[in-house]
């Protein structure tokens, strides 16, 4: 794969997707697929709103609108990318796109409570790169996580869904979830094909 950074730290910097972007104006998705992933369509209605956290140039939000899914509102820090993907995505006119930071949601979405869904297949990976004691995180992993977490929590309506797509297993990650203590978590274990690992799907629930 083209692109990649020189460290892995790298994936953090808003510099790396910019140049990443500028060079590479093709779709890219982290992980699975739609196809993949059906655990996502079992959890989500046509009818429900969506962000899509992180969203960078994949076609999950295209693949998902092509199927009745038309309320999804994708959000990226660089602008470029949302761009390039507002254009691509012209003829879906329903489907929403934002320059914005996922550690303060509120500034550009200007409301909080507003969606069923918070999709994230990759963003959280992206947060993590730094070396650290996966068995016990420092404090301030912990809190630079924290502020995304309790961010995408104030964005779901009661009873909405923040659905993680990793590879990332249940003891490493979801302490990470649970730093909003009124989540309530499932972990959904994906098929790995051809006797890959396997990915999970992480549905943290808030109460209603």
């Amino acid at each position: 794969m083209e692109n990649l950074p020189a460290h892995n730290s790298e994936y953090e910097l808003k510099q790396y997707w910019d140049t990443r972007y500028s060079d590479d104006k093709d779709t890219f998705d982290w992980f699975l697929s739609l196809n993949q992933c059906p655990i996502l369509t079992s959890l989500m209605l046509p009818s429900h709103s969506i962000i899509h956290l992180g969203c960078g140039n994949s076609t999950l939000p295209i693949d998902l609108y092509n199927i009745g899914y038309h309320s999804i509102t994708n959000i990226d820090y660089s602008p470029l990318v949302i761009s390039q993907m507002k254009e691509r995505c012209a003829h879906m006119p329903l489907m929403t796109w934002l320059e914005g930071d996922i550690y303060d949601l509120e500034a550009c979405i200007q409301s909080t409570g507003t969606f069923d869904i918070a999709l994230d297949k990759g963003t959280l990976d992206a947060l993590l790169v730094s070396k650290f004691d996966p068995w016990d995180p420092e404090q301030e992993i912990l809190d630079k996580v924290a502020i995304y977490i309790k961010q995408v929590y104030k964005q779901l309506k009661p009873g909405g869904s923040f659905l993680h797509i990793t590879f990332v297993q249940p003891h490493f990650r979801k302490r990470f979830l649970e730093l909003v203590p009124e989540f309530v978590i499932t972990v959904h274990t994906l098929d790995s094909e051809k006797g890959g690992f396997d990915y999970y799907c992480y549905q943290a629930t808030k109460p209603l």
